[in-house]
């Protein structure tokens, strides 16, 4: 999994830093956003990092968010920023005493910040937005093409092998692209339980 990211996202966020102050990561959740965030900050020497999953430091962020931004040493990486409403504000009070490339780099699994401003965004023009998205098939299996272009191309698509082809569709949907619940971190081909992706689903929409 790290091969895939070292491959893929990871060397455009490297760039993004490099040219823009504010690096946002989006996408679903546990699709891989702190551990690769993590991984870049421990590269490039962050000097803070904080997670905004823990009750007392996102008390104080959604009590100050301009204070709070402005106390941390950059560069900084903030997870889980869509926890605190106001962040967005606060990186952008810190970002007026300059527009340093590569200051802050933030995670979130919602649209981040863009409503704050009466639906604008507060970060326009100093941010960069890159979504880290579930794998594909052919990325999990190690393939030059897609599935469907690999099962479309093929010379031999007699009903059998259209039939096999088919079973093995069905495990791969079973299975999904979230690295955590595919098993793909411990290089294993499992089959998720339907139990574990309604408990999943039921996670992330529940109000």
């Amino acid at each position: 999994w790290m091969d895939y990211l070292q491959r893929g996202l990871e060397p455009t966020v490297h760039n993004a830093l490099d040219t823009t102050p504010v690096v946002i990561i989006e996408g679903a959740r546990a699709s891989g956003k702190t551990t690769m965030c993590a991984r870049i900050a421990e590269q490039r020497g962050f000097r803070d990092t904080v997670d905004l999953t823990d009750p007392a430091l996102r008390s104080l962020a959604q009590a100050d968010p301009v204070r709070f931004v402005g106390g941390l040493q950059t560069p900084a990486f903030i997870d889980e920023a869509q926890l605190v409403g106001g962040i967005t504000l606060g990186v952008k009070a810190a970002l007026d005493g300059g527009t340093t490339p590569g200051r802050f780099l933030l995670t979130g699994s919602a649209r981040l910040g863009r409503g704050v401003l009466g639906g604008s965004d507060p970060l326009a023009g100093r941010v960069q937005r890159l979504r880290l998205t579930p794998f594909a098939q052919a990325e999990i299996e190690r393939l030059p093409t897609s599935r469907l272009t690999h099962l479309l191309e093929s010379p031999d698509l007699t009903a059998t092998s259209f039939s096999e082809t088919r079973d093995r569709t069905v495990r791969r949907a079973q299975t999904g692209g979230l690295p955590t619940m595919s098993g793909v971190l411990q290089g294993r081909r499992r089959t998720v339980p339907e139990q574990e992706f309604q408990a999943y689903v039921e996670g992330v929409l529940h109000r």
